[in-house]
């Protein structure tokens, strides 16, 4: 009995309409410039001028602009009173040459601008309250009258309490490093950024030993995406302990999608991202000339970032809600994709189940995004700068379940490339156990060796695979022997 048959009445058409739907059939940015929303102008125009694929153009962006709003809003989920921090996890590819660098710099280079200056003035502080403290000591050393112990004490303790320059953007970072270089002085939150896939190779520890066992801790990347708590006890340094948030963007060559998934290995990691591995446009490029005015972008990301508090990180008391409607949306998504979930059905695999799970985090934080830069983008001359609305715009929200829904597809579609679902993937891997076997098995022992694999969940799929196979030519079945044709 197929999916479809077990899927409720209601859920049918749904269903059977996600199961044809071709990938890639949705044009974020133009449901975007459809619905009247800023950023998809900006992002078409920079995508235009730069001669990348719109799409790709869009995920770097709005990763970028959630490295902005990482230690400035929260939005509430819309199922409880916890709070889910808005930083993305993206990867996109492309060819090399196909200056990915120009939409890496022009949507990142604002945040770090404004970041740059809050940390001069907190260095400024930092130096001015140092130089006090050796001044209080030369005044003990001299035994000048007024000068005593416990002002040096408050001078120290003052020292202390000063927040300390913030690490934004880090460009190849060890997860040991974030604690000393990112989650202490940010107090919880990590944001990692690259064009280079060295990021991730550093990150997970693909080039310092990890295939020997020597695993990376991922457990402030897993927790940084949806506002968890970590406690790193460490001999020898510092760790950090109390909530955490995290961005992460790579923008680089073929073969950093493949990393995440296939490093992943049932942690939840490569559910957290959002990918985009689109058709170079290398040879058909058209340079107009044409140069994007980035000045919306330029300015949602210094308004949104003058609103952080004093100390920021993961702790901040800006909050974003949804209305009614909302969280009516957000469930109604989740119902519409729960038949899919079932076993044999489009998304039952392990590989992709956690993803489509996520439907609801995923669209929440985009839907909050979309809607602070539709807030911030707007220049504010000579008037009261107002915070954005804490009730997210349900048009918005809507955009985001779309886009949502675009990138479980391409996550799908990506899967079935690599041939690690769907019957590529379930007849590659009995050939390759049958050719580690000089072409043949006892069929038991076969069953036995990959039923509880993730392509098969099973006895009864594994034999419905290996008859189709048989079928069509592949398998020649004999007795209680299976043999390669």
């Amino acid at each position: 009995m197929s999916v479809i048959e077990h899927a409720p009445e209601v859920a049918q058409k749904k269903a059977v309409q996600e199961i044809t739907k071709e990938p890639g059939t949705r044009n974020i940015v133009q449901m975007l410039i459809d619905a009247g929303h800023p950023l998809g102008q900006t992002m078409r125009d920079l995508a235009d001028q730069v001669q990348i694929p719109e799409r790709s153009t869009f995920l770097v962006g709005l990763a970028a602009f959630s490295s902005a709003a990482l230690m400035t809003y929260r939005v509430t989920r819309h199922y409880s009173d916890s709070l889910l921090p808005l930083g993305l996890f993206v990867i996109v590819e492309q060819k090399p040459g196909a200056r990915k660098s120009a939409i890496f710099n022009g949507t990142h280079k604002p945040v770090r601008d404004c970041y740059a200056e809050i940390n001069k003035k907190r260095s400024r502080e930092l130096a001015k309250q140092r130089t006090k403290i050796e001044s209080i000591k030369l005044g003990l050393r001299n035994k000048e009258p007024g000068v005593t112990r416990n002002q040096l004490q408050n001078a120290i303790e003052n020292l202390e309490a000063l927040p300390l320059p913030l690490t934004v953007h880090a460009t190849d970072a060890t997860t040991a490093a974030l604690d000393l270089h990112c989650l202490i002085p940010n107090k919880g939150a990590y944001s990692l950024a690259s064009d280079e896939q060295a990021l991730l190779d550093t990150l997970f520890g693909l080039n310092y030993g990890a295939k020997g066992g020597n695993k990376p801790n991922i457990a402030a990347i897993l927790h940084g995406f949806d506002g968890g708590h970590v406690s790193n006890l460490r001999a020898g340094r510092e760790g950090y302990s109390g909530e955490i948030a995290g961005s992460i963007c790579c923008f680089a060559q073929a073969g950093s999608i493949d990393t995440i998934l296939r490093i992943s290995n049932g942690t939840g990691l490569a559910e957290r991202f959002l990918i985009a591995s689109e058709p170079s446009l290398l040879g058909k490029r058209k340079f107009t000339g044409k140069i994007c005015d980035m000045t919306p972008y330029q300015t949602a990301c210094r308004r949104l970032i003058a609103r952080q508090g004093r100390d920021g990180g993961a702790e901040c008391c800006n909050y974003l809600h949804f209305n009614p409607e909302g969280a009516d949306m957000l469930f109604a998504a989740a119902e519409e994709m729960e038949p899919l979930l079932l076993d044999g059905a489009r998304y039952s695999s392990d590989l992709i189940s956690g993803l489509v799970s996520k439907l609801d985090t995923h669209a929440s934080k985009i839907a909050a995004l979309l809607h602070l830069y539709a807030h911030y983008c707007q220049d504010v001359i000579g008037g009261e700068d107002k915070p954005a609305p804490s009730t997210i715009n349900p048009e918005w929200l809507r955009i985001a379940i779309e886009i949502t829904k675009e990138q479980i597809e391409a996550y799908h579609a990506k899967l079935m490339d690599m041939a690690l679902i769907g019957r590529p993937g379930e007849w590659q891997t009995i050939i390759d156990y049958l050719d580690g076997k000089g072409g043949k098995s006892n069929r038991v022992v076969l069953e036995n060796a990959l039923r509880k694999k993730d392509l098969y969940k099973g006895r009864a799929r594994l034999r419905a695979v290996i008859e189709d196979m048989a079928s069509h030519g592949y398998l020649n079945i004999k007795d209680t022997m299976i043999y390669l044709s």
